[in-house]
This record gives C-alpha cells, sequence and structure tokens, in this order.
C-alpha cells in the first residue's frame, strides 16, 4: 500500500502556503497525458484487484489565464487506507462505520443507499469567476462534527502543501484562490466534547 500511495502522491509533504506563488508561471499551457504505456508496473498490477480510476480528464484555468488539461487511463483510487483523495471534477461518496473517535472502514460507492453512514466530497471549479476558484464541499452523515488534515497539489511539479480545514457539522464549503491537481484527506476523526471547533492546518 506504501508503494501505491507514493506513486499517487509523488513527493513527501512540504511546507504549507500559496502554491501558484511558490512556481515560476508561464504562459505556456500545461498538458499531460498518461497512457496505460506510460503507467508504473507496479500500479497496473494493483488496479487489476483493486477500484483505481480509470479515463481520468478535466481541464483547469490558473491564475495566469493558462490551461492545465489532465488525461490518464489509469490513477489510483480514491480511498488508500486511511487516505482519501480527489481530483476535481469527482464527487465521491464514501460509506463508512462510526465509532467514538473516527470514521472507519471506508468504502466508495457510485450511489447513496446509507445517507446516515455516507460522507460526500465534491471538488470543483467554478469558471465564472474573474479568479479562478477551486470550491471543496464535504458532507458529514454523523452526530460528531468530522474534522481532518488536508493537502493541496499544485499543477506544476505536483508537490504536496499543507492547507488549513474546518470541522464539519453537517455541510461545509471551502475554497481556494489556487489552481488545484487534487486534495488530500488524512486523519479523519471526530471532534471531542471540549475540543476547539476552530479550523487547523
Amino acid at each position: 500500500m506504501k508503494i501505491i500511495l507514493s506513486i499517487l502522491l509523488l513527493v513527501l509533504f512540504t511546507s504549507c502556503g500559496t502554491v501558484e506563488h511558490k512556481k515560476p508561471i508561464t504562459s505556456d499551457d500545461k498538458i499531460i497525458v498518461k497512457t496505460l504505456a506510460e503507467a508504473d508496473t507496479t500500479l497496473i498490477e494493483f488496479c487489476k484487484e483493486n477500484n483505481c480510476r480509470k479515463d481520468n480528464s478535466f481541464k483547469l484555468i490558473r491564475a495566469n489565464k493558462s490551461v492545465f488539461d489532465y488525461s490518464s487511463e489509469l490513477d489510483p483510487p480514491a480511498i488508500q487506507g486511511e487516505y482519501i483523495t480527489i481530483f476535481p471534477g469527482e464527487t465521491l461518496y464514501i460509506e463508512a462505520e462510526e465509532t467514538d473517535t473516527k470514521p472507519i472502514n471506508f468504502v466508495q460507492v457510485k450511489e447513496i443507499s446509507n445517507p446516515s453512514k455516507t460522507i460526500i466530497f465534491r471538488f470543483w471549479q467554478k469558471p465564472d469567476a474573474k479568479t479562478p476558484r477551486m470550491m471543496l464541499e464535504v458532507t458529514n452523515p454523523f452526530s460528531k462534527p468530522l474534522r481532518y488534515n488536508l493537502f493541496m497539489m499544485d499543477t506544476f511539479k505536483y508537490n504536496l502543501y499543507k492547507t488549513s480545514s474546518c470541522p464539519v457539522s453537517g455541510k461545509i464549503f471551502e475554497m481556494w484562490g489556487d489552481t488545484i491537481f487534487q486534495l488530500l484527506f488524512e486523519n479523519l476523526r471526530f471532534v471531542q466534547e471540549g475540543e476547539s471547533m476552530s479550523c487547523v492546518e
């Protein structure tokens, strides 16, 4: 599992901050196409027995108006152990069991059949804004507020940057001015009695 996760993340976590101002911006469109011929053999074998993403594609507008165009025949699954990742344009329905401290036993489903145990993640770029905005919507079906650590991956060198996240009680929306390739959620847990409801990094 660690091998497959490293394929997805590509690099170790780096310092937090605004992504696009840390990298030189050019006017050239960045186009990435991944085919099965280019895929790592470990990933191909892993995906034979796991729910990997297939034929994934999307386009994002950067702050300088250049286009990030992504197309891939095969990507790792949204769930990898206790990690959850989401690409722009995806809506994930994740069923989980509730314990006193955290949700466990994540399973991705195609539609909601158990609303009381299904966490919903929706991630997209708002196209009509003057400055591109990435939007995240999270729905928590459980009785306790849900907290997680959140990382965003840039569209230049695929570095991960820690970003803030807020507890989810019911539903929450978050927004970024950066163009984000994907988000990674880790350490999903419930806010405990007496714990602060403040946003964290």
